[in-house]
């Protein structure tokens, strides 16, 4: 994309308020802000001029709204989907749309809110051959370590679905990282989980804990806080500027222990992060591997591990279904568990957990 903006600002330079040539969306506030400041990095001394919108100052935006000519705006999709209703930004111009994390943007309560805006937008897959005009069509690229099942049924009448190109990297979903799962009793994870991070804040090493939902997010780390285990935490609960607050103390080491929901699973920096643990174990085996992705990434420090508490039906049934396909050297089937009934082969009889309590193997997400 930088490069693609670098030749076509020259060519469309004059009177251009507002209107930038590339767009990159993002589910959380948070990616938005990270990716932001990457891009700041890179374009300072190019000549690109970047803006970052994030939720939580939309109506100050509305009520004095920002004239400036600008090349590429990093948003979350809330606020810049509002902010091109109003024709505060205006996406006729736009020649590449990057949505990353795509598979969260193309849930179904965004569905309706996306299509139209992805409509606003000439996407296409022709372009002009002549260099010294703008492109006719806008580049459309999704980025996800998961690609939503519903894609197709969602662009359908926006682009031509058959256009769009797949782009895997070879190890997919095949990062080896020991992964273990702990059956135990709802009533038993708070003194399992003291017996599991003392040892870890004792040697600095920084955990992320994850949980379903915002109450049990607070309610952990009241807890961990209280047994004198400082703690923070990031939840959908919490105002912008606290969330970004608390993962700037995370990751600059202040602090070793971060409790979070799914709105810490998807695309932060978490480089320094050796240990996972999920608290509550998700319904989705996509949101299982985007929390997986918290560690053992590029650059990481080395013995990462993932530890996963089991109680419910529901968790054990998700854990079944990952290890058959370890077994049968498939990749792990993307599907929730809520929604998931007889239709896959996935759910042929299968031995149910043993006895022990414990059962640890490495599996590759």
């Amino acid at each position: 994309m930088i490069d693609q903006v670098l030749r076509w600002k020259t060519l469309v330079e004059e009177h251009r308020y507002n209107f930038p040539l590339g767009l990159i969306v993002t589910p959380t506030r948070e990616l938005a802000f990270q990716i932001g400041l990457e891009a700041k990095k890179i374009c300072q001394y190019l000549g690109i001029r970047t803006k970052t919108i994030t939720g939580g100052k939309t109506k100050k935006i509305m009520l004095d709204p920002p004239v400036e000519k600008v090349d590429i705006v990093v948003s979350s999709f809330g606020v810049i989907s509002k902010l091109t209703t109003t024709n505060i930004y205006k996406l006729n111009m736009v020649r590449h749309l990057v949505l990353d994390e795509a598979d969260a943007l193309f849930h179904e309560t965004f569905e309706d809110q996306l299509k139209v805006f992805l409509k606003r937008m000439p996407l296409g897959f022709t372009q002009n051959v002549d260099d010294t005009k703008l492109p006719t069509t806008a580049q459309f690229t999704l980025a996800s370590a998961t690609m939503p099942s519903r894609m197709t049924e969602v662009l359908e009448n926006v682009i031509n679905v058959q256009s769009l190109k797949h782009v895997t990297s070879d190890k997919l979903h095949h990062v080896l990282v020991p992964q273990k799962f702990i059956r135990l009793g709802q009533d038993d994870k708070p003194t399992e989980l003291l017996k599991y991070i003392k040892p870890k804040v004792a040697n600095k090493e920084q955990v992320i804990i994850f949980t379903n939902n915002n109450s049990t997010c607070n309610w952990v780390s009241m807890f961990l806080n209280n047994s004198n285990i400082p703690t923070l935490a990031l939840n959908g609960d919490m105002q912008l500027y606290d969330r970004q607050n608390q993962y700037a103390n995370f990751k600059s080491g202040k602090c070793q222990v971060l409790c979070t929901t799914n709105a810490g699973s998807r695309g932060l920096d978490t480089v320094t992060v050796r240990h996972v643990l999920n608290y509550e174990f998700p319904n989705a085996t996509a949101d299982y591997i985007h929390r997986c992705g918290r560690t053992g990434r590029v650059g990481s420090i080395k013995n990462c591990r993932v530890d996963n508490f089991v109680s419910t039906s529901n968790e054990i049934a998700v854990v079944q279904k990952i290890e058959r396909a370890i077994r049968k050297m498939k990749p792990i089937p993307i599907f929730d568990i809520r929604d998931v009934q007889n239709e896959d082969d996935y759910n042929e009889p299968f031995k149910p957990l043993g006895n022990e309590r414990q059962e640890e193997f490495s599996i590759p997400y």
